[in-house]
């Protein structure tokens, strides 16, 4: 969480041919956080960012976590805050669905994937362990919601175990950091203004 807010305030941050943008893709509000595994006297936080990624490298791009369900688009009630849906901001970039060229998510629970079936023309980068979970046994975790996703069985899937060089020059990495869900991931990231950035998705 920490991480992805930091990232909100430079949007924009290139290293030679590598730029990370980062879109509001909704907000989430708990009352009880017992179920993150700490207590409500543990934090004072309640609102849980919901960030997508798009990754610029030459003239590839890489989509990073899909965000909030888009049936939730509009909601802005106490629990739930999604005010323009992630295929929008891309639009408003210029940029199709059809373009990007990698889709990765840091795992597969229902407010990472919300916008995944809007990228089956592109290649699937998934944990092996993560792609059984998600695509065989879904209804072994609740917080899989299959029909988010459902498109992207047909599509193009490069299955991980481990590490992987997404662009094989080392700026864009992902790694396994399983724990969360079966092949949770994170996204390491080389940028020339910043330094290293590591987009960690959910960790307990």
């Amino acid at each position: 969480l920490f991480l992805s807010l930091f990232a909100i305030a430079t949007p924009n941050i290139v290293y030679a041919n590598l730029t990370l943008s980062v879109f509001d893709c909704g907000l989430l509000a708990f009352d009880d956080l017992s179920a993150f595994g700490i207590t409500n006297d543990e934090t004072e936080v309640r609102a849980l960012f919901v960030p997508c990624y798009l990754v610029s490298h030459d003239d590839h791009y890489m989509v990073w976590d899909a965000g909030l369900p888009l049936s939730d688009v509009g909601r802005t009630d106490s629990n739930t805050r999604y005010e323009k849906s992630f295929i929008d901001q891309l639009s408003e970039m210029n940029i199709d669905t059809s373009e990007i060229d990698f889709v990765a998510f840091s795992h597969m629970h229902y407010d990472h994937v919300g916008a995944a079936n809007a990228f089956s023309e592109a290649t699937l980068l998934i944990q092996g362990t993560e792609a059984v979970a998600a695509f065989e046994h879904p209804e072994d975790n609740p917080v899989f919601r299959p029909e988010l996703y459902a498109d992207l069985l047909s599509s193009n899937r490069t299955t991980l175990n481990g590490d992987y060089d997404v662009f094989g020059d080392g700026s864009v990495r992902i790694i396994s950091a399983p724990g969360h869900t079966p092949g949770h991931q994170a996204l390491s990231l080389e940028l020339e203004n910043f330094g290293p950035l590591i987009l960690s998705g959910d960790r307990h």
